[in-house]
Formats: C-alpha cells, sequence, structure tokens
C-alpha cells in the first residue's frame, strides 16, 4: 500500500499515477515549467518529477522532513522541520561544498597478504 502519491488528472477524467511511495509521504509540491518538484520526510529528500515520470533525487537534507518549497526568482527554497534550516536550491554551481561519507571498515588483512 503507498503511502503518497502524485496523479494527474486528464481533461477526459482518466487518472494516471506519475509517482508513489510506500516508504515516504510528500509534504509539498512546486510546479517549474514542464517539472515538479516534491519534498518528502524520509531525510527531508527533494525529488525532480518530469512529465514523462523520470524521478530525480535532487537533495538530501537531512533534516526529519522538508515541509516546504517556495519558487523565488528561478531558484527553490526548502524549509525543514526539526532544526528548522532554509535550504536554497538553484542551477548554478556554489562557491564551495562537500561531500561526507559514513565510514565503512573493511577489516584487517589476513596473514600473509599484500
Amino acid at each position: 500500500m503507498e503511502k503518497a502519491a502524485i496523479y494527474r488528472i486528464n481533461a477526459d477524467n482518466t487518472v494516471e499515477t506519475l509517482w508513489s511511495s510506500k516508504e515516504e509521504n510528500v509534504y509539498d509540491m512546486v510546479r517549474l515549467g514542464e517539472q515538479i518538484l516534491l519534498s518528502t520526510d524520509v531525510e527531508g529528500r527533494i525529488y525532480r518529477l518530469t512529465m514523462d515520470r523520470k524521478v530525480t533525487l535532487l537533495a538530501e537534507t537531512r533534516e526529519g522532513e522538508t515541509t516546504r518549497l517556495l519558487e523565488s526568482g528561478g531558484k527553490v527554497l526548502a524549509t525543514t522541520s526539526n532544526m528548522g534550516k532554509v535550504f536554497r536550491l538553484g542551477s548554478e554551481s556554489g562557491d564551495a561544498g562537500g561531500y561526507t561519507s559514513p565510514v565503512h571498515d573493511a577489516g584487517t588483512w589476513p596473514a600473509g597478504a599484500t
């Protein structure tokens, strides 16, 4: 059973499922041209959904929920709960960035291995 779904209701009253999830709830959506951005409650994810039903993960805020999306001058502002942060998404590169990965212990080498 799905927790959330996005539907398109066509002019002839037929209904198409554009996106659905069994794990995530959708908190907000904003339309940008021919695409829709949607925010969810799992790690505060923000997805892009195109009209041909392709879904791309754009951002993971690592907050409990991304609760609101607002379009402002070609950029999208995303607000989150828990710590109450505001994120700005845009198409230009940032001045700086970083990526943090969890540490994976590969264990110890067996005796005599090189």
